[in-house]
C-alpha cells in the first residue's frame, strides 16, 4: 500500500490534506511529549515528567515514520541507555529497539545480550482454549529480538560464542516453531477466540519465520472488512477501534491485501485525535504516544501523499 498515489488508494484530496495536517499536529503532540532527561512520557504535563521506555520508543518510532529526527539525541540515548529493565520482556523490547531506532545498538549492555538470547520463543502445536493475546505478542517480541540481533556482529560488537551457540539452537527451535504456526493459520478461521488482533500478531510470527499465510486466513480477514470504519474485530463485533482498524491494515500488509474501504478506516482514524494532537482508541478519549504511533502508520499507509514531513 504505500508508495501509491491518493488516485491509486481512493484516498480524495480533501482527505489527503486532512490527514496531513493530522500528522502536522501528531508530530507537535510527540515533541511536546519529551521530558528534561529527554525520554518521553504520554501524560506529561507541566511539572509532572515520569519517562518511562515504552513511551519513549513510540515516540522514538513515531518521528521516524515522519522522517524527523529524535531533538535532544544524545541525552536521549543516556536516558534510554541507563534506564533500568527490571528484567521483564516489555522493558527489554522496548530499550533494545529504542537504541536500534536512534542509531545507537552499540550501548546495548552485555547483560542484555544475554536476556536476549535466553528468551522463549515457544508456542503450543494449536491455539489453546481461553485466548492467546498476551502469549502471542510475548513470543513476537521474543522472535523479533532474536532474529534482530542474531547478526555475529552487532553495532560493532562480537557476539559472544555463548550467544552464537543459543543462535544456532533457534535455528532449530524455528524448525518446529514455524510447523505450529502453520497449524495455527490453518485452524485460526475456526478458532473460538479468533479475532483481528491476534491475527495480525501471529501473521507478523509467519512473516519471521518465513510461513506463508493459506488461502484460508486471507478469506478470514477479507471478512472483517466491513462498514461503518473498514474492519471489524471479530466476525460478530459491532464496534470498532483504532487499535482495530491498525491491525487490519498491518494484516493486509502481511498479506498483500488491499484495504477495500480506506476512505473510511482513514476517517475513523482522523476521527480519534485529540485537541492535542495525540490519537485515542476511540474519539473522545486519552491519547497516548502507542496510539498516536499506530495512527500514524495507518494514515501514511493509506495516504502515502500526506506524508512524509520534514524536521
Amino acid at each position: 500500500m504505500r508508495g501509491q498515489s491518493a488516485r491509486e488508494t481512493g484516498i480524495s484530496r480533501s482527505l489527503t490534506l486532512s490527514s496531513r495536517r493530522a500528522l502536522q499536529e501528531a508530530a507537535r503532540y510527540i515533541l511536546s511529549r519529551q521530558c528534561t532527561s529527554g525520554g518521553f512520557c504520554f501524560y506529561r504535563h507541566g511539572s509532572i515528567e515520569e519517562p518511562n521506555l515504552k513511551d519513549t520508543y513510540y515516540a522514538v518510532g513515531g518521528l521516524r515514520q515522519l522522517h524527523i529526527a529524535t531533538p535532544r539525541h544524545g541525552e536521549t540515548v543516556e536516558y534510554v541507555a541507563r534506564a533500568s529493565l527490571y528484567g521483564q520482556m516489555s522493558y527489554l523490547y522496548h530499550y533494545a529497539f529504542t537504541l536500534s531506532l536512534l542509531g545507537e545498538e552499540s550501548r546495548i549492555g552485555t547483560v542484555e545480550r544475554r536476556w536476549i538470547d535466553q528468551l522463549d520463543v515457544a508456542l503450543p502445536e494449536r491455539p489453546p482454549i481461553g485466548g492467546v493475546t498476551g502469549r502471542l505478542e510475548s513470543v513476537r517480541r521474543a522472535v523479533r529480538l532474536h532474529q534482530y540481533f542474531d547478526a555475529s556482529v552487532r553495532g560493532g560488537v562480537a557476539r559472544p560464542e555463548s550467544s552464537a551457540t543459543a543462535a544456532r539452537a533457534r535455528r532449530t527451535e524455528k524448525e518446529h516453531c514455524a510447523g505450529h504456526v502453520m497449524s495455527w493459520l490453518q485452524e485460526w478461521p475456526n478458532y473460538p477466540q479468533a479475532n483481528l488482533w491476534d491475527a495480525y500478531v501471529l501473521l507478523s510470527l509467519a512473516s519471521y519465520w518465513d510461513v506463508p499465510a493459506p488461502p484460508c486466513m486471507r478469506e478470514w480477514v477479507e471478512s472483517l472488512q466491513r462498514l461503518p470504519v473498514g474492519f471489524g474485530m471479530t466476525a460478530r463485533s459491532t464496534m470498532s477501534n483504532l487499535e482495530v482498524v491498525y491491525a487490519g491494515v498491518r494484516a493486509c500488509e502481511l498479506l498483500g491485501l488491499a484495504v477495500h474501504q480506506p476512505a473510511e478506516v482513514l476517517e475513523f482514524t482522523l476521527g480519534c485525535q485529540m485537541a492535542g494532537g495525540g490519537f485515542a482508541r476511540a474519539p473522545v478519549s486519552l491519547p497516548d504516544l502507542q496510539l498516536t504511533y499506530r495512527a500514524i502508520h495507518v494514515i501514511t499507509a493509506l495516504a502515502p501523499e500526506a506524508a512524509p514531513l520534514s524536521g
